[in-house]
């Protein structure tokens, strides 16, 4: 069997009319089709949207910062050995808009330091993947059964300005 789930949302955020002003837009779009044999999750593939526009601005004096972008990603996932191992793979592409910042004054110890490096990364389009490997174990505890997990992934971001970055983990955890 198959079933498919589809989610759309969007929010804007308040706006600080005295000192600052804050607008925030964001649209998501996310779809899943699950693959099931009876009740058991076989695996799923979807495919997800996502807009963002953050506007920021300072009255007094008066400094902007303007950015956003579009993300595409796609996932899948698949059950292995009768449900006690799940892997899950991700990949996506993050298309910056174009970054636009007016500082009252450009040349203050912190908008040379932070505020206009930080605009190659706030300009960058950037890829990533990940991929993670979940065990499950059902455990009883005090008669009552819990489902515990541990859980080895990777993920990594490559940017078009060599702000790569890749990450290893593992965790152990509990579903509650």
């Amino acid at each position: 069997g198959q079933t498919g789930y589809t989610s759309v949302h969007w929010k804007t955020t308040m706006q600080y009319r005295k000192r600052y002003q804050l607008k925030h837009l964001e649209l998501n779009a996310h779809y899943r089709l699950t693959l099931t044999d009876g009740d058991r999750q076989q695996g799923y593939v979807g495919a997800s949207y996502a807009l963002h526009h953050v506007d920021n601005k300072r009255l007094l004096p008066v400094s902007k910062l303007i950015h956003g972008g579009s993300d595409f990603t796609l996932e899948g996932g698949a059950a292995l050995f009768g449900q006690r191992f799940m892997v899950d793979a991700e990949a996506g592409y993050h298309a910056a808009k174009k970054t636009d910042m007016v500082l009252a004054d450009a040349t203050t110890d912190f908008a040379t330091a932070v505020l206009l490096p930080d605009l190659a990364v706030l300009d960058a389009d950037y890829f990533r993947g990940r991929l993670q490997l979940e065990y499950q174990q059902p455990i009883a505890i005090k008669g009552r059964q819990t489902q515990w997990f541990a859980r080895c992934y990777g993920q990594y971001i490559g940017a078009q300005h060599s702000l790569n970055r890749s990450t290893i983990g593992v965790s152990i955890g509990m579903y509650y």
